[in-house]
């Protein structure tokens, strides 16, 4: 009689990892691991617009869209003032883009997108090392100075 071995699935095991990285992530850790699934969604909608594959396209252009979504209802307009009314208007702006680009097959627009959101995960995750920083500085009694997101940490930082 043969034994064989339990079989074990590697996507599983992938799948419980990033679960648990999401989880045990600070706010700023967060909306950098939301910028880096938008501009992998866009650069495989890329790809596959390339190939012509455009229902995978397209589910990878809605995917980066739910994720420019999920920027827009995070921002706190009272508290952010004016810096959280232009990012509105930047992250509605990269939704409309998106839309566009997947009506029209446009490559290009997918591409100055993307290398749009390269830049602004650029711009989080400097504000983060600072926001970072600020708390240690403070030794731990930044109770005051937290948020309910890393957009409205950054907005309120810049204000």
């Amino acid at each position: 009689m043969m034994m064989t071995s339990p079989s074990f699935n590697n996507n599983n095991y992938t799948q419980q990892y990033a679960d648990e990285q999401i989880k045990t992530a600070s706010k700023e850790q967060l909306l950098l691991m939301l910028f880096d699934g938008a501009i992998k969604f866009l650069r495989i909608a890329k790809k596959a617009m390339i190939a012509k594959d455009y229902e995978k396209s397209n589910n990878h252009l809605i995917k980066a869209q739910k994720i420019i979504t999920e920027f827009i209802v995070s921002l706190d307009v009272k508290q952010g003032g004016e810096t959280a009314e232009n990012l509105l208007q930047l992250y509605e702006f990269y939704y409309h883009s998106l839309v566009k680009a997947n009506l029209k097959k446009d490559v290009e627009l997918i591409e100055e997108i993307t290398n749009e959101l390269v830049n602004m995960r650029k711009m989080w995750s400097e504000a983060a090392q600072l926001a970072a920083k600020e708390r240690k500085q403070q030794g731990g009694e930044s109770a005051q100075y937290q948020v309910t997101s890393a957009n409205e940490r950054a907005v309120i930082r810049q204000a």
